[in-house]
């Protein structure tokens, strides 16, 4: 699918009618452009031209060489570094990527609204002295889709790393002097594109700060006893309160884990010993290259690499990529919302708690074993992904398996952890896919 091809012909990807949070009033952020002949035309066409003439530098080529690619996957990119650079946790990490993915959604819509308006023509057909670079964007010019992308993801950005807000800025600017540079947009594309892109960033942070993740860290009831896990300072007990994203009229839920005295325990319990200590070197490399903690991008992050790398297989457009990009990881933090609070409801003992003769070969996380929170992302990614891919399905459960099985490799989870983890995030991607698919 080309970049400029009509999002109606796209099988799947018609965008949502609805967006997640109401959308801005896109005619009070983004008055008229200039008209033709003006004056405040004539200065933008020399802005232009200027640009063509000192910008297109040995270095600011490399710059462009970065910025021209889908603006929608290079801020992906930029918020799964920021994920690793602070040691963000895999439930706050899909937090995160959700809450950028949906402010680029939203912003793309809000953008979408305004094709209503007599569009108007690029810089290009404008300019007959303006030699355009090659730069990923919508087939029109106003408002500026890149810096609608780019203003939203930095403002949601910096509101969760308020440190680097200035960072976020910079970068931001940074790809809109890019699109002037290449002759992709004029300025008062990138004025109303970022207007848009900082209003809706705004909403989305306005609606975050209510979603009780702020009280993840409270602690709860802890049991002691037989079968049950051992630690202190666990790692968000209380990330099952926070707000879903879709709603839930029929809980999602899975069955309890096996009784600690149960032969199926003590089965369970005997293969991990035995995985473990019969390991290859194939299953060893799967279960660190799976690993993921904090100080990586996570598992919600891989998951959103392979999103990305489809995406541009399929050279999709700026809306299409972010509409499957917000679902994504709307399912995923709702994954991890459900995952948690089970882990919780039970506190079941970690193998190497149960058999201390179990080394596991990758860090032990600091919260009780069931489910697998990468099985419970990855049965959650696999279903949401094969939706929009369906051709690319046994390839995405391929991985979504090998996933769920680096953790019993790596000795942290039993094999009941890792299948009912993918049960339970398959069911919740069908949740959403449902209330997604009835607004298209």
């Amino acid at each position: 699918m080309k970049e400029n091809m009509p999002l109606s012909t796209q099988d799947n990807l018609t965008p949502r009618t609805a967006s997640y949070l109401p959308l801005p009033d896109c005619v009070a952020l983004c008055p008229a452009y200039p008209k033709n002949g003006s004056t405040q035309e004539q200065t933008e066409i020399e802005t232009l031209l200027h640009a063509q003439e000192t910008k297109r530098t040995k270095e600011g080529m490399q710059s462009y060489r970065y910025w021209r690619e889908s603006a929608v996957i290079l801020w992906n990119e930029i918020a799964c570094e920021t994920v690793s650079e602070y040691d963000t946790q895999p439930p706050l990490a899909a937090r995160v990527y959700a809450l950028v993915s949906v402010a680029q959604h939203d912003a793309l819509l809000t953008v979408h609204k305004m094709q209503t308006r007599p569009v108007r023509r690029s810089p290009s057909e404008a300019i007959v002295q303006l030699k355009p670079l090659q730069f990923s964007n919508a087939p029109y010019s106003y408002p500026s889709v890149t810096a609608a992308i780019a203003s939203a993801s930095a403002e949601v950005l910096s509101g969760i790393y308020p440190r680097k807000r200035r960072y976020f800025e910079q970068l931001a600017r940074q790809h809109q002097e890019i699109c002037i540079m290449a002759g992709a947009n004029w300025s008062s594309d990138l004025v109303a594109g970022s207007a848009i892109g900082r209003s809706v960033g705004k909403n989305l942070l306005h609606y975050a700060a209510y979603d009780k993740s702020n009280k993840a860290k409270q602690s709860i009831h802890q049991p002691k006893g037989r079968g049950f896990w051992e630690g202190t300072a666990p790692i968000l007990p209380s990330w099952g309160n926070v707000r879903l994203w879709f709603s839930n009229d029929a809980p999602v839920s899975i069955k309890p884990p096996p009784d600690y005295e149960s032969p199926e325990f003590r089965s369970a319990l005997y293969e991990v010993r035995h995985t473990v200590e019969t390991l290859t070197e194939d299953n060893l490399r799967c279960a660190k290259r799976w690993a993921l903690g904090a100080g990586t991008i996570t598992p919600t992050g891989i998951w959103n690499y392979h999103a990305c790398q489809l995406i541009k297989r399929h050279q999709l457009n700026p809306l299409s990529s972010a509409r499957i990009l917000a679902l994504l990881n709307t399912a995923m933090m709702d994954a991890s919302i459900f995952c948690w609070q089970t882990k919780y409801r039970y506190w079941l003992v970690r193998p190497s708690q149960a058999d201390p003769d179990i080394d596991p070969p990758v860090g032990l996380p600091n919260f009780p074993s069931y489910p697998s929170g990468h099985s419970t992302f990855s049965g959650a990614a696999a279903t949401v992904l094969s939706h929009f891919f369906p051709k690319e399905a046994t390839d995405l459960w391929s991985k979504a398996n090998e996933a769920s099985l680096s953790r019993l490799y790596g000795g942290i989870h039993y094999r009941f952890d890792c299948d009912k983890g993918l049960e339970l995030g398959k069911r919740i991607a069908e949740n959403a896919l449902a209330q997604i698919t009835s607004k298209i």
